[in-house]
């Protein structure tokens, strides 16, 4: 922090080395000059703890008083997004089951798998022909025109009328009597593209996705 002493003194002012030290030392008067008014007259000093503001306000000039008056705030007010870090750090440990449910689609409780695994479930006897994965879902399209979706039903973006999770592929109902041909999944949204050219889209709607 600096502070303009305006030529004057201020003897008592806390420099960067933690000792009283006034504002303008003889020898630089002659120095400055010349050097434009930017750095004329300023001093580094820092804010001192709360025990030494206490006693700094008992005397001295008001540019201590302020300053010491400033010190007993900052200890009196930390700040809260301090705090919150701090209580972030200390909590309790997340579930990943809960963040991250059935994204592999193995079943639940599996939650990595270090090699390719084949799926247990066999898309209703289809061999699948397609697949498309999000951040927390995934989808697969079978051979014959059905989709299937798991993972995080959030936001309906599963596609089955409701927010559940699914740990493992479950048919999307809603594409009954359709033959999907085409698929993207999106952050929480989903695009499907059936026989008939019709574009088929579900699950988050913000920004008008």
């Amino acid at each position: 922090t600096r502070v303009a002493n305006g030529g004057g003194s201020a003897e008592g002012l806390v420099n960067g080395n933690g000792e009283a030290a006034e504002a303008a030392h003889e020898e630089g008067d002659d120095e400055s000059e010349g050097e434009g008014e930017e750095e004329a007259g300023w001093e580094d000093i820092r804010l001192v703890p709360a025990g030494e503001a206490s006693e700094a306000a008992a005397g001295g000039d008001a540019l201590e008083r302020i300053y010491a008056a400033m010190s007993e705030c900052a200890a009196l007010n930390p700040d809260p997004a301090d705090e919150e870090s701090e209580e972030g750090e200390e909590g309790e440990d997340v579930d990943e089951a809960q963040l991250y449910p059935g994204l592999l689609g193995h079943g639940e409780g599996v939650l990595q798998l270090k090699t390719p695994t084949r799926l247990p479930s066999l898309l209703g006897g289809e061999r699948a022909i397609g697949v498309a994965a999000s951040g927390l879902f995934s989808l697969a399209l079978s051979a014959d025109g059905a989709l299937w979706s798991w993972g995080s039903g959030e936001d309906g973006k599963l596609g089955h009328g409701d927010e559940e999770d699914q740990w493992q592929p479950k048919k999307i109902e809603a594409f009954a009597g359709q033959r999907v041909i085409a698929v993207s999944a999106g952050g929480g949204h989903n695009l499907a593209l059936t026989a008939d050219g019709a574009v088929w889209s579900w699950g988050d709607g913000y920004f008008g996705k």
